[in-house]
């Protein structure tokens, strides 16, 4: 075994090691990409959810600010309460 050590060309000797260390920090250096991309995008993902579910709500509230508004209108237009209770003369005499 120590024959076929000494036996390999000094450039191989340096090549191996070199290109042993090179592919070990490509890998680290890779590794180290992805857990850290990794991270940022669940961050931003998180940022562009919680962006999401504010426009959400916000459009929500309006909605319910409008069915209020269209509530409150119903029960205080007189012309409204007046056909209601017409309506409901109509239906009460017929039982």
């Amino acid at each position: 075994m120590r024959l076929g050590i000494r036996n390999i060309k000094i450039r191989n000797k340096f090549l191996i090691p070199t290109l042993a260390m090179t592919v070990i920090i490509m890998l680290a250096v890779g590794f180290l990409i992805y857990f850290k991309s990794n991270a940022i995008i669940e961050r931003k993902t998180e940022e562009y959810t919680m962006d999401v579910l504010h426009e959400v709500s916000k459009n929500i509230d309006y909605h319910l600010q409008e069915v209020n508004h269209l509530y409150y209108s119903i029960f205080t237009n007189s012309l409204i309460q007046a056909s209601l209770r017409d309506a409901n003369k109509g239906f009460e005499s017929m039982y």
